[in-house]
């Protein structure tokens, strides 16, 4: 059985096959119908040229600057967070990690990454 399935009803855009997992499509059709409105508008107008896919990388590709641009667009931006492990005031432990795109919504937040 596959960990993976497809809910056109929540996300749905020609030309894309879109998976969920973990009850993911639940949670953003349930608390975040925003943001898979920014999702749709995104992915709808992000196109990739054969151009793009033959041209030498290095950095990020016009590719990854495209979709990034268009999440930009909708206030998804960079940010960092750190977390700490505390006992009794006494810091054991911290970590920061850079999220690619972040937007705070009214119900909760959303870090997306691009690999």
């Amino acid at each position: 059985m596959s960990n993976f399935y497809e809910n056109p009803v929540v996300i749905e855009v020609e030309g894309y096959e879109i998976y969920f997992t973990r009850f993911s499509d639940s949670i953003l059709s349930d608390h975040f119908k925003e943001a898979t409105d920014d999702l749709e508008y995104v992915l709808d107008g992000f196109h990739i040229s054969e151009n793009q896919i033959v041209e030498g990388g290095g950095g990020l590709s016009s590719i990854t600057q495209n979709l990034r641009d268009r999440l930009y667009e909708k206030g998804w931006n960079k940010i960092n967070i750190k977390s700490e492990q505390r006992v009794r005031e006494r810091v054991l432990s911290s970590e920061s990690h850079e999220i690619d795109h972040y937007k705070e919504f009214e119900k909760r937040n959303i870090g997306l990454e691009i690999e």
